[in-house]
């Protein structure tokens, strides 16, 4: 349950070296819910960004690129980038017109999180559920709701 030491470690080197630029990011999913405390399996980690500064993202990690940035099958308002650092896989989602993540951006419903000396923000638990019930994630909907109560 929560994040393995690999998480952890792929999670704090990804925060450390996007610190230095001005690049607007939030950690959602599993992980997410996880570093909030939340009693869950992390597979993979997910990034949300906007669909300008994920390229960004994919230059300073181009190191741990698995490819190119692609459009999702389910949204092609979506581009994907995927890494793989410390043998953890991350999934950039780089939100353009949907605004799925990024219309957060810069509210209170994006929290940082002090973790192993790293400040990681996080989406709100809330739109994490209404994400979750958008797509039908019924495993992590009851989840959510139990640790809500």
């Amino acid at each position: 349950m929560g994040l393995s030491e690999a998480q952890k470690k792929a999670l704090l080197l990804f925060a450390d070296k996007l610190k230095e630029f001005p690049i607007q990011w939030v950690l959602v999913g599993s992980a997410n819910l996880a570093l909030q405390g939340v009693k869950i399996n992390v597979n993979d980690i997910n990034i949300a960004t906007n669909s300008d500064d994920i390229y960004h993202i994919r230059n300073i990690f181009s190191d741990y690129c698995l490819g190119e940035i692609m459009k999702s099958q389910q949204d092609p308002n979506i581009l994907l980038c995927k890494l793989k650092i410390y043998g953890v896989n991350i999934l950039i989602l780089g939100d353009s017109s949907s605004r799925i993540y990024t219309k957060y951006f810069g509210t209170p419903l994006i929290e940082k999180r002090y973790f192993f000396g790293e400040w990681i923000p996080c989406l709100d638990l809330e739109i994490e559920l209404r994400n979750y019930r958008l797509v039908g994630m019924k495993d992590k909907i009851d989840i959510l709701k139990e640790f809500l109560k």
